[in-house]
């Protein structure tokens, strides 16, 4: 019997980084007359397509659906969207498609040669359903190179593309008649996060003022606001930079070099200006990183610091009591006992606010961080994640991604000198970013780093 289209909520998926595939539950698959592994149709907004391999997952309802940053972003929807679910019919082989790197600013370090390199990789081996508009990533040699396509032929809403029917793909570096207005795929999203599970659990309970403003409003109850606390480099910054890409809030970012060594009415007219912009391009998240820095509990000049506290709390008042608008304020700090009392007060009152405490990532932790920073490197086929991860004990996220970092500019910096006299650029290209790092390229590093 053919199954019908149907509706399902978008949820987010860490699993299957960077390629077309779905995760419904085992029961969903069964009631919707489709099978594990075939290939599916999915309508997002106004009417995108995304063709995509159909997987189980025991950890998705069956309302919902789970996608990747990649299929979201073709789909232009965000999670709890709705999307239409049905089989795929009357596929077409591409005689022709054209290809293009997405963003102009990608083009830095590339060439023609080198993108045929990276996207003959990407399709070999592969059967990819891809439509006019559609945007994939490929990831090697330290980059991560978005492309769009751009036209295919013949000219279907969709198409199959199977190399080994020779798809003649032509590359194209003018992207200027073709400037795609969604976010990148480079924006933080909650895949790019790795571990720390409670605490994003936490901060999406805080999503429905962002996605649906109008009806919050209704409801004339404050805004909620949110405090992390915890180490240096855990990612609490990085959690809400997902926060607001995930709800397409607006994101504002008050620092504590924005307003260090400044006059004290300066640091008042900037914080009052970042809350301004909030206001104005609502809903938004403002991020106080820093906070101990930004309201300090005690300063060297009495007289200054009662007046920037009671600036800081008059502003913030004047947030909460201005009902026309959604800003909901993150304040993030490692010093929580030095935040002014009075300050934090605005930040941790309400019944809907959020205290979210972080502490240094454990094994579960660190072995999905290590993924994520490791997607664009080519790993060895017995790369061994988990004696990684116990060997990096009491590494914050952010040394994690510095020892990835550290790790691939020595491998690949070895490999330019082993290439140099080498005529061919494809050759060399490929050459290098198809260079092997192992887990004791990693060992030697972490031995430099202890």
């Amino acid at each position: 019997m053919m199954s019908l289209p149907c509706s399902l909520l978008v949820d987010h998926s860490s699993t299957h980084p960077d390629r077309f595939v779905a995760l419904m539950s085992a029961t969903k698959i069964q009631e919707l007359n489709l099978e594990k592994n075939s290939t599916v149709q999915i309508t997002g907004r106004d009417s995108k397509m995304v063709f995509c391999t159909l997987k189980e997952s025991i950890q998705c309802s069956d309302k919902k659906i789970l996608l990747n940053k990649l299929m979201r972003h073709n789909l232009g929807v965000l999670v709890n969207d709705p999307v239409m679910v049905g089989p795929c019919c009357n596929l077409q082989y591409a005689a022709q498609i054209d290809i293009a790197v997405n963003y102009t600013d990608a083009l830095k370090g590339l060439n023609r040669n080198i993108c045929k390199v990276l996207v003959n990789e990407y399709f070999a081996g592969k059967r990819i359903i891809l439509c006019e508009g559609n945007k994939f990533i490929v990831r090697k040699g330290m980059k991560a190179v978005e492309f769009v396509v751009v036209r295919t032929d013949p000219t279907r809403p969709y198409c199959l593309v199977d190399t080994t029917k020779v798809s003649k793909v032509n590359y194209l570096t003018d992207v200027a008649r073709y400037k795609p207005e969604e976010k990148r795929l480079s924006h933080i999203s909650y895949e790019d996060i790795g571990g720390y599970v409670q605490q994003l659990q936490q901060l999406r309970e805080l999503e429905f003022p962002l996605r649906l403003p109008s009806l919050f409003k209704q409801l004339k109850v404050a805004n909620p606001h949110v405090i992390m606390h915890g180490p240096q480099g855990v990612g609490k910054l990085l959690l809400a930079k997902a926060y607001a890409t995930e709800t397409n809030a607006h994101f504002v970012l008050l620092n504590e070099s924005m307003i260090k060594d400044v006059p004290i009415d300066i640091k008042i007219v900037r914080i009052r200006s970042k809350l301004e912009e909030a206001k104005k391009n609502s809903p938004s998240v403002v991020c106080f990183d820093g906070l101990h820095e930004i309201a300090p509990k005690t300063m060297i000049d009495p007289n200054q610091h009662k007046f920037l506290i009671k600036e800081l709390v008059k502003m913030l008042k004047q947030m909460e009591q201005d009902k026309s608008c959604i800003v909901i304020l993150i304040g993030i700090t490692h010093l929580l006992s030095q935040v002014n009392t009075g300050v934090l007060h605005h930040f941790y009152s309400i019944k809907n606010d959020k205290y979210i405490t972080f502490e240094y990532p454990n094994f579960s932790d660190r072995y999905e961080i290590l993924k994520i920073h490791t997607r664009d490197l080519t790993l060895s086929s017995n790369f061994d994640f988990n004696h990684l991860a116990a060997g990096t004990e009491n590494y914050t996220g952010e040394r994690l991604a510095a020892l990835c970092k550290k790790v691939a500019w020595r491998v690949y910096k070895n490999k330019h000198e082993d290439s140099i006299g080498v005529e061919d650029e494809v050759s060399e290209v490929e050459s290098f970013m198809n260079k092997v790092i192992t887990l004791a390229d990693f060992q030697d590093i972490l031995h430099e780093m202890s």
